[in-house]
């Protein structure tokens, strides 16, 4: 889903908008930049998804 969806659906239900910028980028350095952007859209929350390495 675009992040100019966010305030459309915003509109159609009262329930909260959850945006996850780790998908919607695929790239680490666009995460920070993105979750900004979607919180700016209206979001009500984010989800972002983390792998950790094992050393």
């Amino acid at each position: 889903m675009s992040i100019t969806s966010i305030p459309y659906v915003k509109k159609l239900t009262y329930l909260p908008v959850i945006a996850d910028p780790s998908h919607a980028t695929g790239r680490a350095d666009l995460i920070i930049p993105t979750a900004r952007a979607c919180v700016a859209a209206g979001a009500d929350g984010l989800m972002v998804e983390v792998h950790m390495g094992v050393s």
